[in-house]
C-alpha cells in the first residue's frame, strides 16, 4: 500500500497544505532540533547564573 504525499500531487494543493509541508521540511531535520536545544540550553544557563536578562521574562 503506497500513499501519495501532497508534494507528489502536481495541482490541487491548497495554500495551507503547502505551508504545512514547508514547515515540516524546515523543522524536520536534526539541525533545527539542535538549534532549538542550544537556545533552551542558553536560556537555562543564563537563568542559573542569575544574569539579568529581560528577554527571558524572569
Amino acid at each position: 500500500m503506497s500513499s501519495i504525499r501532497p508534494t507528489e500531487v502536481a495541482r490541487g494543493i491548497k495554500p495551507f497544505e503547502r505551508l504545512a509541508e514547508d514547515a515540516s521540511r524546515f523543522t524536520g531535520p536534526a539541525t533545527s532540533f539542535v538549534v532549538c536545544l542550544l537556545l533552551v540550553a542558553v536560556a537555562v544557563v543564563l537563568h542559573l547564573t542569575g544574569l539579568p536578562v529581560r528577554w527571558l521574562g524572569w
